[in-house]
């Protein structure tokens, strides 16, 4: 357990340095996307409503109090600094996770496009990707209900679900009025888009269906039906890829939507149609196994090509 640890301490430390260093001189968000949870969870330690006006930039507070009260404990602490250490937790417990209930190849998930931009804009999206290996930890999902809604569905955990309890509990007690005023807030926001079900593409999606009974595919379902905010919201689909040329290949595409190599309105299939592939090859090869059959020749030609290459020519008298 030693091991996993400190990998995860170091990856969390360099991570959590780069959100750091990247949001030292920012003014109106200088905790990125923690700038709102921070601020609200100072307005609740104040005793006056965090879902009112005013509020940094002139957005509103659109995450649900159980957020608040989880980055309560940085509210002291420079925005830039916190910003950093929610970041730097973040990924420590993604590793830690991967380390212990994972593959090793899945540690390529830190180098995803999504898992870029979220350490940069300080998203919650790479905690939630650390709930949904580590069950306890799966009740942050409730901090963000779109997305974490989809995870529990798909793999649920009684720890988890029973601490993500609790935590609405609690926020009940300090603030019985806080849904209503979060939904208001949640209504009034113009910035999410539609579920990727409705953009081009989406109607394969229902396709994972035919592999119910793995949580991947639920996933992947589960994931579509959700109305998403950007890229970053997509983050949990690499846990579809099930080995590591899978994940390179998956993160490759993702990278040709920051590039602009992907059209514009393409860019939710291209984030969703690999792992669909991922879900449904074991059918595929199944009903086809010509299919496979051709690529097992192809992978053993390139194999032998390259390894005949490598030989020294030599040539016996």
């Amino acid at each position: 357990m030693l091991r996993p640890a400190l990998v995860a301490l170091m990856l969390g430390l360099l991570f959590g340095g780069i959100t750091y260093r990247f949001h030292n001189s920012f003014e109106c968000a200088p905790a990125g996307d923690l700038t709102w949870p921070l601020h609200g969870a100072q307005r609740l330690l104040e005793g006056t409503n965090p879902y009112a006006q005013p509020s940094p930039c002139d957005w509103a507070l659109w995450y649900p109090l159980p957020a608040l009260l989880v980055v309560m404990p940085l509210v002291s602490l420079p925005p830039s600094l916190a910003a950093g250490i929610f970041i730097g937790v973040s990924t420590a417990l993604l590793v830690y996770g991967i380390a212990r209930h994972g593959q090793p190849w899945q540690l390529l998930i830190l180098l995803a496009p999504q898992y870029i931009y979220a350490v940069l804009t300080v998203q919650w999206s790479p905690l939630l990707l650390a709930s949904a290996i580590l069950g306890p930890v799966s009740a942050i999902a409730i901090m963000k209900p779109t997305i974490g809604a989809a995870l529990i569905l798909a793999r649920p955990h009684r720890q988890g679900i029973g601490l993500a309890l609790g935590i609405l509990a609690l926020s009940l007690v300090l603030s019985p009025t806080w849904p209503l005023d979060w939904l208001h807030n949640v209504l009034n926001h113009r910035g999410l888009h539609a579920s990727p079900l409705l953009q081009p593409a989406g109607f394969l999606l229902p396709l994972a269906l035919l592999r119910w009974t793995d949580w991947r595919s639920r996933l992947l379902v589960l994931m579509a039906c959700v109305p998403q905010l950007s890229s970053y919201d997509s983050l949990p689909l690499y846990l579809i890829a099930g080995s590591a040329p899978q994940l390179l290949l998956q993160a490759s595409i993702g990278w040709l939507v920051p590039l602009g190599i992907i059209p514009d309105g393409w860019e939710t299939a291209a984030r969703y149609l690999p792992p669909l592939g991922f879900v449904l090859w074991p059918l595929v090869s199944a009903k086809w196994p010509a299919v496979t059959g051709i690529g097992q020749r192809l992978f053993s030609f390139a194999r032998s090509k390259t390894h005949g290459a490598r030989r020294s020519p030599t040539t016996k008298q």
